[in-house]
Formats: structure tokens, C-alpha cells, sequence
């Protein structure tokens, strides 16, 4: 799975969930649905790096279709660590829902860990899915990170949906199988997932496979899912995941919040064509 758009592009390239400029509707639209009132009052933190930047163009493209207004936007550089002054900033400008979907684990942690410190309590608090990793709990504190929901394209690969569904149940237990006591994390999935597409291909590519059967084959798997590990995609026509769940961290442990099994298949995914 490349981050880089213009790899997922070219023709010899396939992912089992691919990445394009663009964003998924879909969990916006849950929020515009439950949380009406925050929709005119974002902020957000956005890693000031290229591909990050190029990842918020595609978020802000599908943020205004939907009639959201960023009122407030911070970057931060890679090591950062202290927040303080862009919480206090958000806090000031009256932002009611706070976006850390351009963020990474360790700066979502250091900034909620921020507005708990300085009182600020939006009503809502959302991460696209880097939130949900092994070390967000120990890295945040229990109470700070219950603060945070994230909307996922994946299972709850942490365990969570293992007793549900087999794509997770068979990943996480290889996982422990070749490297025991690992929290694996989102590139895991990437390499599994991707394993996995490899080999549907190549059993399709018949007993005497080449590079080119085996690529034709690739063009032909217009829909993919791991076996319940990753939402539904398409690797032949590069098209992203639109499905989605919802989770929380709920006494210390994360949890799913909707829907009880599978995804949540509202909105599309919508590309955002000034991003080349």
C-alpha cells in the first residue's frame, strides 16, 4: 500500500487498499448527522509534511462539499511536542469539533493530553484512524484518549473484532506466531492485507504463473476485503475504501461504538481533482 497517490496510479501498481487524493464522505456525513451543531466550528491539526498536505487538500475538498467551516488550522513539524499554544488558539476561536485525522499517533496523544490540561472541551474530538494503535492509551493517558473517537477502514485489527471476524482472528494470531508479544499497527495490515491480495491473484494466475498473468489477474479483483480485516475496495480500478466503523476508548479499552458487526456504507469516496 503506497502513501504516494502517483504510485497507486500507475498501471503495474496495486494495493489492497488504495490511497488516492481525495477523502471518504462517508464519517463525515455521520458527523453532520449526530453532531449538527459543530459543523461550523473546526479545527485542525495537520502534520506539515508533503504527503500529509496533499492527504488535508483531498479532507478540505470533501469538508467544504459538505458545508464544513475550518475556522481554525495548526501544522505542526514531526517532532513536535508541545501544543499548548494551538490549543489555546482553537479554545479561543470557539471550536466545537476538533480534526486530527492529518495527525500522527504521538501528536494525537501530546494534543488531547493539551486540551485536557487546559480545559478544552469541544464537543466533539475525531481521528480518521492513526488514533487507533497499540500505544495511544499509554501515550495519552486512559481519560484523555477516551476523548477521541476514530472512524476506521479497517476492523479492530488491536483484537476487538477477532472473535467476529476471521480475517482478524487468522492476522492477529500469525502475527503472534512469527514475532510473539508484538502490538501490531496499521503497515502491518498493509503487509498482511497485501500478502493475501498477491495470493488471490496468483492462484488465479493458474499453475504456470507469470508477471503478466499474474498482473492480468490483479486487473480483474474489483472487490476486496481481506476477509473482513479491511472495509471493501477496489485494487483493479485503484478505487478507496467508503465503508467505515466507529470506535472509542471505553475504560481503558477500545471498543466499538457503531455499527455492532461490519461497516457503516454511507457517502462515496470523493476525489479531488486540483490535487495532481
Amino acid at each position: 500500500v503506497s502513501l504516494n497517490p502517483p504510485v497507486t496510479k500507475l498501471a503495474n501498481a496495486f494495493a489492497a487498499q488504495p490511497i488516492q487524493n481525495g477523502w471518504s464522505t462517508g464519517p463525515l456525513l455521520w458527523i453532520k448527522q449526530h453532531y449538527p451543531n459543530v459543523i461550523k466550528h473546526v479545527g485542525a491539526l495537520v502534520g506539515n509534511v508533503p504527503s500529509v498536505l496533499n492527504s488535508w487538500a483531498g479532507e478540505l475538498h470533501a469538508l467544504d462539499s459538505l458545508g464544513f467551516d475550518v475556522t481554525t488550522e495548526v501544522t505542526y513539524a514531526p517532532l513536535d511536542t508541545q501544543f499548548t499554544s494551538d490549543v489555546i488558539k482553537m479554545q479561543q476561536a470557539g471550536v466545537q469539533l476538533v480534526l486530527l485525522d492529518q495527525a500522527d499517533v504521538s501528536a494525537i496523544a501530546h494534543f488531547v493530553d493539551a486540551m485536557q490540561l487546559q480545559g478544552f472541551h469541544p464537543a466533539l474530538i475525531t481521528s480518521s484512524g492513526a488514533a487507533y494503535d497499540g500505544s495511544f492509551i499509554s501515550k495519552a493517558g486512559a481519560s484523555a484518549a477516551s476523548n477521541v473517537i476514530v472512524d476506521l477502514h479497517e476492523s479492530l485489527y488491536l483484537g476487538q473484532d477477532a472473535k467476529t471476524v476471521p480475517g482478524v482472528a487468522l492476522f492477529d494470531h500469525w502475527i503472534q506466531v512469527a514475532h510473539p508479544g508484538y502490538t501490531p499497527d496499521i503497515f502491518s495490515v498493509y503487509g498482511w492485507s497485501s500478502a493475501m491480495l498477491f495470493v488471490q491473484a496468483l492462484r488465479k494466475a493458474g499453475a504456470d504463473p507469470t508477471r503478466a498473468s499474474l498482473t492480468a489477474q490483479l486487473k480483474t479483483i474489483s472487490s476486496f476485503d481481506a476477509d473482513g480485516l479491511l472495509a471493501p475496495d477496489d485494487p483493479a480500478s485503484k478505487q478507496p475504501p467508503a465503508c467505515f466503523l466507529i470506535a472509542k476508548v471505553v475504560n481503558g479499552a477500545w471498543q466499538r461504538v457503531t455499527p455492532s458487526k461490519g461497516f457503516i456504507c454511507s457517502g462515496t469516496y470523493l476525489y479531488d481533482s486540483a490535487v495532481p
